[in-house]
């Protein structure tokens, strides 16, 4: 399988629960804050280590803590959804801008 193989199952909701999970460090905080249940997190984040195949967290009784192959992917993805935010912020600004062009 090749890399982009692994990262064509992926969804941005799935991004969004792992960047999440970071930010809390817990697997219930984050499902309190997205709210979904802590089985759906377990689940999501299960789905992205199988698809992926790299652990992301370690879990453990204090809570969960993220693996060096997690932090290489947080470092390149935690701005992915703001960035992914801002761009679609300018398309609609821009579509606006061409609606106003058109009707003047």
């Amino acid at each position: 399988m090749t890399h982009y193989e692994s990262l064509e199952n992926l969804s941005i909701r799935q991004i969004m629960i792992f960047l999440t999970a970071v930010n809390t460090k817990s697997f219930s905080k984050t499902a309190k804050k997205l709210f979904m249940t802590q089985s759906m997190v377990s689940k999501n984040i299960a789905s992205m280590e199988n698809d992926l195949g790299i652990i992301l967290f370690e879990r453990n009784p204090q809570g969960i803590e993220l693996t060096h192959s997690g932090e290489i992917l947080y470092q390149d993805w935690k701005n992915l959804i703001p960035n992914m935010e801002q761009t679609l912020a300018r398309a609609i600004a821009a579509q606006g801008e061409r609606k106003q062009q058109i009707i003047i």
